[in-house]
C-alpha cells in the first residue's frame, strides 16, 4: 500500500476509484480498516470514494460503511435489487427508517423489488430485447466480418416506483 499512500499525501485528490480486488480475504469495496481506519484516519485522506458496478458485492455491508462516514449519504443507488436487499435489512439493523432517513434504490427491475417492504424503487431494464440486440450484432458480425468497430444501441429502462426513495426528513 506505500504506492497508494504517497499518492494520496502528495497529490491530494478530491475523490478517488474503490478497487475491485481483495486485500487479506476482504473486498476492498467492504474494508472497513481500509477505507475508514488507513485511508481517512492514519493518510489523513478526506475526500470522496466512489464505487461502481463491479466493486459491491455485499449491499449490506457497503451500506454499514457508508453510513459510518461522517457525512454519511441520505440516498443510495445500488448495482442490482439483490445488493438493494441487503441494503434494506443493513438499514434496518442500523435503525435507519427507509425512506425517511435513507433511501434506497436498486436496478434491473426484479420480481422481487416488489415484494419488500418497503418496496423497494428500482430501474428495470428490458434483459430480452438486450440479449435480442446482442444476439443480432454477433450475427451480423459473423455474416459480415469487420476487423475494427463497435456498435451501440440504446435500450430504454423504466423506472418503478416502490416506497423506498423519499424526501429525508429532518431530525
Amino acid at each position: 500500500l506505500r504506492g497508494f499512500e504517497i499518492a494520496i499525501k502528495r497529490g491530494n485528490p478530491t475523490s478517488l476509484m474503490c478497487a475491485y480486488n481483495k486485500i487479506h480475504s476482504l473486498w476492498c469495496s467492504e474494508n472497513y480498516c481500509l477505507l475508514t481506519e488507513i485511508l481517512r484516519h492514519d493518510w489523513g485522506y478526506n475526500g470522496m470514494v466512489v464505487s461502481d458496478w463491479g466493486a459491491v458485492h455485499h449491499g449490506a455491508k457497503a451500506v454499514k460503511a457508508l453510513m459510518a462516514l461522517p457525512e454519511p449519504p441520505t440516498c443510495i443507488l445500488l448495482p442490482d435489487d439483490h445488493t438493494a436487499l441487503g441494503a434494506l435489512d443493513a438499514a434496518a439493523e442500523l435503525g435507519l427508517r427507509v425512506p425517511e432517513d435513507l433511501s434506497i434504490a436498486g436496478y434491473d427491475g426484479s420480481r422481487i423489488a416488489q415484494l419488500t417492504r418497503p418496496r423497494l424503487t428500482t430501474v428495470a431494464q428490458d434483459a430480452a430485447k438486450m440479449g435480442s440486440q446482442a444476439a443480432q450484432y454477433l450475427i451480423d458480425r459473423i455474416e459480415n466480418p469487420r476487423t475494427a468497430g463497435s456498435e451501440t444501441a440504446m435500450i430504454p429502462t423504466r423506472l418503478v416506483k416502490g416506497e423506498s426513495m423519499g424526501k429525508v426528513k429532518d431530525n
